[in-house]
């Protein structure tokens, strides 16, 4: 789809209205990002969920335990 020129500028006008943006908070969420990050949760949700599956336990209740999330009674 095209956009016109005053579609980019009405969109533009309106995120700038939501500002002043505050940077640490932009580099905190940000931070949620990282590689790192990403491969310790990663692994540690692996490890807890092939756990789980060698002691006869159900893996997605286990993960989602990992992040405090409860599974409904019908799954797995």
């Amino acid at each position: 789809m095209l956009q016109h020129v005053e579609s980019v500028n009405r969109a533009v006008d309106l995120f700038e209205a939501r500002g002043p943006f505050d940077a640490q908070q932009i580099r905190r969420n940000a931070e949620r990002f990282r590689p790192e990050r990403f491969r310790a949760e990663f692994q540690a949700i692996m490890e807890t969920a092939y756990s789980a599956f060698q002691h006869g336990e159900n893996p997605e209740r286990a993960v989602m335990g990992l992040a405090g999330i409860g599974v409904g009674e019908g799954t797995g």
